[in-house]
């Protein structure tokens, strides 16, 4: 029986290979992640304990040091991370292929959604980390990528029939999904596969050939602000234009 049943499962140190099980799990994006996950040194895909490289994983108290200081702070600061969100459930480093997490339930563990969410950005291509950023996040910007992640973290879930979580405040990015979601509808959605973890941009290039290079950088600016009706407006009407067709064109790959 898997060991877990809900998106808001708690995740433990010692539980990430488990998390790791899910990643690689039977869903639409499956075909890309395996081969990433190899290229992010977990070792072949037919191992019977599949892990990261050491120190790859680490959940940080969430509450004050006796000093004044907070672990997670403290610990993203050092990786030059420092710009992050309040409510953010963790980061991935993929400079130095880490992932951080911040202590959810006073017990020094995490959840499902959140720990696999960062797992989906640490195996994005390039998968053998050494960079800052993704490669779609030239493309993207960080709105349109972490709705993306997002978008494919809670695809991987409920392929698998494992539930979200009840409780909206555990949900990720729910401002940046439904662009996401919106663009996949206009578009040939495997691309976004290509896109995220082959690092492949014909997706994006459609996109600027049929919104215009000015249409496609407005809905960046939105997904970062968060902008969500304005966004999915702009692309319904963007998407009446005469090139917008050529879109759904699936590509050869």
């Amino acid at each position: 029986m898997a060991q877990f049943t809900k998106g808001d499962d708690p995740v433990g140190r010692d539980d990430f290979d488990a998390v790791v099980a899910v990643l690689q799990g039977e869903s639409r994006w499956q075909r890309f992640i395996v081969e990433n996950i190899e290229m992010a040194q977990l070792g072949p895909a037919d191992a019977k304990e599949l892990k990261f490289k050491d120190g790859t994983f680490k959940i940080d108290k969430g509450s004050v040091n006796p000093d004044g200081t907070n672990d997670f702070k403290v610990d993203t600061r050092s990786l030059g991370l420092d710009d992050l969100p309040s409510d953010a459930a963790g980061v991935t480093d993929k400079l130095h292929s880490k992932i951080i997490m911040k202590e959810w339930d006073g017990a020094r563990r995490s959840y499902l959604l959140a720990v696999l969410h960062e797992c989906v950005h640490l195996i994005s291509d390039p998968a053998s980390g050494g960079t800052r950023y993704s490669t779609a996040h030239s493309h993207l910007g960080g709105g349109l990528l972490e709705g993306l992640v997002e978008a494919i973290t809670e695809d991987i879930l409920v392929d698998q029939k494992i539930p979200l979580p009840r409780d909206p405040g555990m949900i990720g990015h729910p401002q940046r999904v439904p662009i996401v979601r919106e663009l996949m509808a206009q578009s040939d959605s495997s691309l976004w596969g290509w896109l995220l973890f082959r690092g492949n941009p014909r997706v994006v290039n459609d996109f600027i050939k049929s919104y215009s290079l000015a249409g496609w950088t407005r809905i960046k600016n939105m997904a970062v602000l968060n902008m969500t009706e304005r966004a999915i407006n702009e692309i319904r009407r963007l998407s009446k234009s005469p090139f917008a067709s050529n879109l759904r064109t699936c590509g050869k790959y």
